[in-house]
């Protein structure tokens, strides 16, 4: 099988996994051949796949032996760290591994608090995952913004492997956004695969501190996610910069015309749900405004 055919077949099995149906994302994951995948990242992300797959339908103790041949705290799979604890506490939960699932949830909850809330009220999430209490007001207040939803999103290791995911009209409007950015944006940001979804960020290497403190992430400037019933535009300046949203959301508004409809703002989030409402050029302008040094300086600005 293809590289690119085994990602998209990985990440329909998580997509069938997050809409709470692991018999279908076991029939694609037992497909996967592990050990035929020369890119150790790739391998690593189709094992977490198919573990948590396999924690869910009753083989558990397989699932633990594939996961305990990689380290989530490794440097080459911060992208992955997130879905790699996830499915670690699945797989705890399911072989009643109580001091497994607290290590695991810590080990999100330090991450995001937000992210505990897959296990909340969640349908068939495994009674011990239910139990956890979602976290407290203080620490969601400072949690980055929108890794909640972000979380929802497929782990795909490549953005080649996140577009050949999607359905042809919504891959469209991806990479007709993702063109847009990619001509727009200042030099020195870099494109990958963050937080689930098609992302620009300052690499490590030219600002070395990473986001919060991190050293093994990237500071995110802009994502691109196709989310289940819309598309998000996420930019981390709309939330660090009041003096550039309000420029933003006036020029956005002025594109558009004054019959036009805004689309929804989150705090640093443009959902919408088709190209149709965006102003394309307005937006190529947004994204030049702001070069890496100015990003970095707006940043640390905004930072307690």
């Amino acid at each position: 099988m293809a590289p690119v055919a085994n990602q998209v077949r990985a990440m329909r099995a998580m997509i069938h996994l997050q809409l709470g149906d692991p018999k279908s994302s076991r029939k694609l994951v037992d497909d996967l051949d592990l050990g035929k995948q020369d890119d150790d990242k790739i391998r690593a992300m189709f094992a977490t796949v198919a573990a948590d797959a396999w924690a869910r339908t009753g083989d558990a103790q397989k699932a633990k032996d594939t996961l305990d041949l990689f380290d989530p705290e490794k440097d080459t799979y911060a992208e992955l760290r997130i879905q790699m604890w996830r499915a670690r506490a699945f797989t705890a939960a399911s072989l009643s591994d109580i001091k497994g699932i607290g290590r695991a949830l810590r080990k999100l909850s330090d991450t995001n608090p937000h992210l505990l809330a897959m296990f909340v009220n969640q349908k068939k999430i495994h009674p011990l995952l239910e139990k956890e209490d979602p976290p407290d007001e203080e620490r969601a207040r400072t949690a980055p913004p929108n890794a909640r939803s972000a979380m929802k999103t497929v782990p795909a290791v490549s953005v080649a492997g996140y577009l050949e995911a999607l359905p042809e009209e919504r891959r469209v409007v991806v990479e007709t956004v993702r063109a847009l950015v990619q001509k727009s944006l200042p030099p020195g940001f870099e494109e990958g695969i963050q937080y689930g979804m098609i992302g620009w960020y300052v690499p490590t290497t030219r600002y070395p501190a990473g986001y919060r403190g991190d050293r093994k992430v990237p500071l995110p400037y802009l994502g691109l996610a196709a989310q289940k019933s819309h598309f998000g535009l996420y930019v981390m300046a709309l939330g660090q910069d009041p003096a550039y949203k309000a420029w933003f959301v006036q020029a956005f508004s002025e594109a558009l015309g004054a019959r036009a409809k805004l689309p929804d703002f989150g705090k640093a989030c443009l959902r919408f749900k088709r190209l149709e409402e965006l102003p394309l050029g307005m937006l190529a302008d947004a994204f030049a405004r702001i070069t890496v040094d100015g990003w970095i300086a707006t940043y640390e600005a905004s930072r307690p």
